[in-house]
């Protein structure tokens, strides 16, 4: 990725990095009120409804050739400082976690590296068990699948997909009732974030 100035000057982002964070409470006027944990190469973080968990993805090793580095997904606890982990693998890049209303689960999109054969997951927070995939990996090659939004009855998630009849990212609905996914609005221009 680069960008070129009319006066020449040249910005670009190295397909080779690592991320280092920490995240941190804020108070309205942006003033540090205490940090949530530890540092680390952190990608994303969705705080849950409650206030008291946190899920994040977190940097698991480096990119190869023009690959982006793999990714973990992680449950942090807030109250207790304990971390646990959902991802079942360092070799994939699991990201963009999104909460239900509830706060009972969390969805995320799961692929390889190289950015191709998104499978949409669902994990019970804090379960021991394996993430109960939505779109599996094979229908996400077609699509890339990310959640964005979930619905405050907890029945549709919102999906951004990655189309490639348009080149453009477009939005999609998972029903949790009928267990389909359809388009929600499609274009040749970008509709990623709803």
């Amino acid at each position: 990725q680069f960008a070129l100035s009319r006066s020449g000057a040249l910005a670009y982002r190295s397909r080779k990095f690592k991320l280092e964070g920490q995240p941190v409470w804020l108070d309205r006027q942006g003033r540090l009120l205490g940090t949530a944990g530890e540092r680390g190469a952190f990608v994303a973080l969705a705080l849950s409804p409650a206030g008291d968990r946190l899920a994040l993805t977190k940097q698991s090793g480096a990119g190869v050739r023009n690959e982006e580095p793999p990714t973990a997904m992680l449950l942090r606890d807030l109250k207790r400082g304990v971390e646990s982990r959902i991802s079942p693998t360092d070799s994939r890049r699991d990201e963009n976690p999104t909460w239900s209303p509830d706060g009972r689960r969390i969805a995320y999109a799961s692929h390889d590296t190289g950015g191709t054969g998104a499978a949409l997951l669902v994990q019970v927070a804090g379960a021991e068990r394996p993430s109960e995939p939505l779109i599996d990996a094979k229908m996400g090659e077609s699509y890339n699948f990310h959640p964005v939004d979930w619905s405050r009855d907890g029945r549709y998630l919102l999906l951004h997909a990655f189309t490639s009849s348009y080149g453009s990212i477009d939005l999609w609905v998972y029903d949790f009732t009928t267990r389909d996914v359809r388009p929600a609005v499609q274009g040749p221009s970008n509709e990623s974030q709803g």
